[in-house]
């Protein structure tokens, strides 16, 4: 066939596949990208909505009229006014289960309001987010549109959050390219038949189609650039001269990187450009990089390129198309804002978070988790075994019992427990969460949170000792008199020796009775003294078996002489059989001290009539 004659439809061909090949490849860009950035909000909000929740409900319950809920959901009405960044269509929805049906937030009447109505369309994400799923899906919504949602459970505030955007939205600017991709390559090949028919005028019919073209890649709605080897501009269609704010008389045949690349770029652009034009680097498909605008605003833009090549291989042309991803950037640094703030906020808290897949056994644990087991992060392998191996052998079965009964029963999680860090100290740790089922009740997700409670544990300790050493202080008289009860019996005895003497008096079993009551007077202050001992230092080792009776005659032996100088009966009722229990014997004592004590300040007050306490 004659040359003339195929060139039209060549170009036709060419000009219909580059066409559909750049609306192709930007439609499934746009569409993962709309994805990508829906899980990212709805993931981002949910774990910074949670990590609110969790500081209102430890300081903002007493303070606001519907509680640490309403302090929360305030916030999140008044942040989420300030997101924006979805388009026209694209909308935050909070939903929560009221009365066992879905209920969606509305927009607030009046400051402060928070208001929740049921639509009449029950959408699938918020369904899915209220039983504790994640993930992205397209769906109806509550207006009947058809969207693209990502949807994420917040189980602490028991609310499902939605990101979505209208689907018509997303495939609008692809539906109009398609059909001008159709009607064009429909109009192109008419023209080349035509051309083919009147090959005597071939030049007039190539600029013909040259400006069809033209024209559809004005339609586009990405940059389409052809640079020479040089970097000159040999053609931009109209969405770039927008980006630039230039005409396109004032653009072609000027130098790209002059025109378009900002000054403290532009040296190290052109020096990797003019390496791929030469072959001395492979060819770059996709790379980023910002172009300033005619008044000085820069645009950050996502290059797709592809070559064009002489005869002999050498790269003669360079086409790229881009997108402006300027706002999306924005939109993505916000994001990473956000996050910082919600990973400094458990920093600052000294909390960590996990959530347990009881289907699969996956673990995931927040960056805290590692540091609050005594290692740095990313060191710690995240496993449920690691977890239980960190736990004090002491606690390890009582905190295994606590999830199972979480899982198995329902009972909250709830358990202060210690864990031994690698360099062998000890720390204290509060846990809690709960567990998301399906539908039918069955044991989906566990989700929790951790905070170390070292701190608060080492000073309860610090005081529960200053209380048992005020008491000692308090108790230093009937103590006194304890001992000197002893000491005037073996005072007595040994005068009573020291007499029989002095008068060659003294016979073998008269002195050996005086020895053995001295021997037991001695044996009793050893046992005072020892006691006191006991009571004064810090609780250690194991509990152990007591004898209540014992317990209560104990603390009585301490605080006895008090009650006695205020004039105060003791009476006491031990007529059932001996009651044993298990415990730490000197916090018990603390404890009836304590009671004793309070009941001695009760009827010091009193004026008239015997004072008497009675323990039973």
């Amino acid at each position: 066939m004659n040359p003339t004659v195929m060139l039209p439809l060549l170009v036709a061909a060419i000009g219909a596949v580059t066409a559909g090949i750049t609306t192709y490849t930007l439609f499934n860009t746009a569409i993962s990208e709309d994805k990508t950035r829906l899980a990212q909000m709805v993931s981002s909000q949910a774990s910074l909505i949670e990590s609110v929740a969790q500081f209102d409900a430890a300081h903002s319950a007493s303070v606001h009229p519907a509680g640490a809920f309403g302090a929360t959901m305030i916030q999140i009405v008044e942040a989420h006014k300030s997101l924006s960044g979805f388009g026209e269509t694209g909308e935050f929805v909070i939903g929560k289960i009221i009365e066992g049906r879905i209920a969606l937030l509305q927009s607030p009447r009046f400051d402060g309001d928070i208001y929740f109505k049921v639509p009449e369309i029950v959408p699938i994400p918020m369904q899915m987010a209220l039983a504790g799923k994640s993930g992205e899906i397209i769906a109806i919504d509550y207006k009947g549109n058809e969207v693209l949602a990502s949807f994420a459970p917040v189980p602490i505030l028991d609310i499902g959050l939605v990101a979505k955007i209208d689907t018509s939205e997303i495939y609008q600017p692809f539906i109009v390219s398609g059909g001008m991709i159709v009607v064009l390559t429909t109009l192109m090949i008419g023209i080349g038949i035509y051309a083919s028919r009147q090959f005597s005028v071939p030049f007039m019919e190539l600029e013909t189609e040259k400006k069809r073209v033209e024209k559809y890649l004005d339609i586009v709605g990405a940059i389409i650039v052809i640079l020479d080897k040089d970097g000159n501009i040999q053609s931009i269609n109209r969405r770039g001269c927008d980006v630039l704010g230039r005409n396109e008389k004032d653009i072609i045949g000027k130098n790209w990187f002059e025109t378009a690349i900002p000054v403290n770029q532009r040296e190290q652009i052109k020096g990797v450009f003019a390496q791929l034009m030469g072959g001395d680097i492979e060819p770059v498909e996709y790379y980023e990089n910002e172009i300033i605008d005619v008044n000085g605003e820069t645009h950050l833009i996502a290059w797709h390129n592809s070559y064009i090549s002489d005869v002999d291989g050498n790269i003669t042309n360079c086409l790229s198309s881009g997108e402006d991803i300027t706002e999306q950037k924005k939109y993505e640094n916000a994001l990473q804002v956000s996050q910082t703030r919600f990973n400094k906020s458990q920093e600052f808290a000294n909390i960590g978070t996990w959530d347990w897949n009881i289907q699969t056994g996956d673990l995931y644990w927040s960056d805290r988790i590692a540091p609050l087991f005594g290692y740095g992060k990313g060191e710690l392998e995240t496993t449920y075994d690691n977890f239980l191996a960190s736990i004090h052998p002491d606690d390890r079965q009582a905190v295994i019992d606590a999830v199972n009964d979480c899982v198995e029963k329902g009972i909250e999680y709830n358990i202060e427990h210690r864990t031994i860090w690698p360099d062998g100290t000890i720390h204290w740790l509060h846990e809690s969460g709960d567990v998301v089922r399906d539908e039918n009740g069955n044991p989906l997700n566990m989700l929790g949170v951790v905070q170390d409670i070292t701190e608060r544990m080492t000073m309860q300790s610090q005081l529960v000792q200053s209380s048992k050493m005020a008491t000692l202080g308090e108790m230093a008289t009937g103590v006194a008199h304890e001992l000197n009860q002893p000491l005037n019996v073996i005072r007595m005895a040994v005068n009573n020796i020291q007499n029989k003497s002095d008068k060659n008096n003294l016979d073998f079993d008269y002195l050996k009775e005086k020895l053995s009551k001295v021997d037991k007077m001695v044996e009793r202050a050893a046992a005072i003294i020892d006691h006191m001992r006991i009571f004064g230092r810090t609780t250690a080792g194991d509990m152990e078996i007591l004898d209540g009776a014992n317990v209560i005659s104990s603390a009585l032996g301490l605080i006895g002489e008090q009650l006695r100088l205020a004039n105060i009966e003791i009476v006491t009722r031990f007529n059932a059989p001996e009651t044993y229990l298990l415990g730490y014997q000197v916090q018990l004592e603390q404890v009836i001290l304590n009671l004793i004590g309070n009941a001695r300040d009760v009827l010091k007050e009193k004026t008239d009539g015997k004072k008497r306490i009675t323990i039973s």
